[in-house]
């Protein structure tokens, strides 16, 4: 599935440049939008596996996958041995993403505490990265080589990947030469992080990702609403939020950051999704056992949605690795040989097998 708006765009689009290209991409692709859903998917992949008489699976999801893999085995737990959810995605969410913002400071403080990259502290750190948010929310500054200036918005796009992601020397003193009011190394980083390569939709499409995120995911408005209507009903929960829900950001800033909790579905056209096919939320989970696994440093599905995850399943068990960002499995040894074992034989682990085992920065 293709939309040109956001297969041909050379630079990450934020805040109503995202909504308003995510809204044109929801027309160009027309009607068979309403059928992208991830139900739809896990009803595709379990009419596969039944007509091809294969057994009873055990899943694996990563990221998005968790989304997918939660919703299987709710829809199908008589025929699931068991699941892992990687970087696990709570089914159940407020629609805001708050838990991504306030958990920076977080990874932010146990980085510190694992290096010695922070000489003046995390506080220190978190502060300078406050200043410099506030300073963008009103001078945004020019960025050479992309055809927009690095906004809050962008920066905390941007700090909310490298907090978990940076060579954790240079990212402090990154923040710290930009709170001085030396931008060089800010302004390279952001150049960097704005600018996307050329997209081949066969391997990540845009206007997939679209397509779930408008028809699957909590949004703070409703589609029955016109644009207009949908805007002040969002703009009018946004101001009755505390003005520190989102931590180091403003909440303007942190909506403007580019995450799918937030408004950038506010100008897709109204889903006409077919009863079947949507969400099943609020319902009680099954006994089915499911492994949650999770880094500590993960700033993109956070250890705190982890654990709302494995609290909704009965027979669930959370695995924390230390010092592993968004999808343990690639980076810790300790966690691929438990996702491995669990696979095969369905017996959940102690949740603390990792801990004494960290990944090396």
């Amino acid at each position: 599935m293709t939309c040109a708006v956001l297969d041909d765009a050379s630079e990450m689009a934020l805040g109503a440049a995202q909504v308003r290209g995510t809204g044109t991409c929801g027309e160009q692709i027309g009607d068979n939008r309403n059928d992208y859903t991830t139900v739809a998917s896990v009803l595709d992949i379990e009419s596969i596996r039944r007509g091809l008489d294969l057994e009873d699976p055990s899943l694996i999801g990563f990221s998005y996958g968790t989304f997918i893999a939660q919703t299987y085995v709710t829809l199908f737990p008589d025929d699931v041995r068991g699941a892992v959810f990687d970087g696990a995605y709570p089914i159940e969410q407020s629609g805001w993403g708050t838990d991504i913002p306030t958990n920076i400071t977080t990874v932010l403080e146990l980085r510190c505490a694992r290096t010695t990259a922070c000489p003046d502290g995390a506080a220190a750190l978190a502060e300078s990265i406050r200043s410099i948010a506030d300073t963008l929310a009103t001078t945004p500054i020019d960025l050479p080589g992309v055809n927009q200036s690095l906004t809050e918005g962008g920066f905390a796009n941007l700090v909310q990947f490298a907090a978990q992601k940076s060579d954790m020397p240079t990212f402090v003193e990154t923040m710290s030469a930009a709170a001085r009011g030396d931008l060089r190394a800010l302004q390279g980083l952001a150049t960097a992080t704005l600018a996307r390569p050329p997209v081949d939709p066969t391997i990540n499409s845009p206007a997939l990702y679209s397509a779930i995120a408008c028809n699957d995911y909590v949004t703070q408005f409703d589609f029955d609403d016109d644009l207009e209507t949908r805007r002040w009903d969002f703009e009018h929960r946004l101001d009755e939020l505390p003005d520190d829900e989102f931590d180091l950001f403003s909440k303007a800033g942190w909506i403007a950051s580019g995450w799918e909790e937030g408004d950038i579905c506010l100008a897709w056209p109204a889903p006409d999704i077919a009863p079947e096919l949507r969400i099943p939320r609020d319902v009680e989970r099954p006994s089915v056992p499911v492994l949650v696994v999770n880094g500590d440093i993960d700033t993109q599905t956070p250890l705190s949605g982890a654990r709302r995850v494995a609290a909704t399943f009965p027979n669930s068990v959370l695995l924390t690795v230390p010092n592993a960002g968004h999808v343990a499995l690639p980076v810790s040894q300790c966690a691929a040989r438990i996702e491995f074992a669990f696979l095969a034989d369905s017996v959940l682990p102690d949740g603390g097998s990792c801990l004494d085992q960290p990944v090396p920065e």
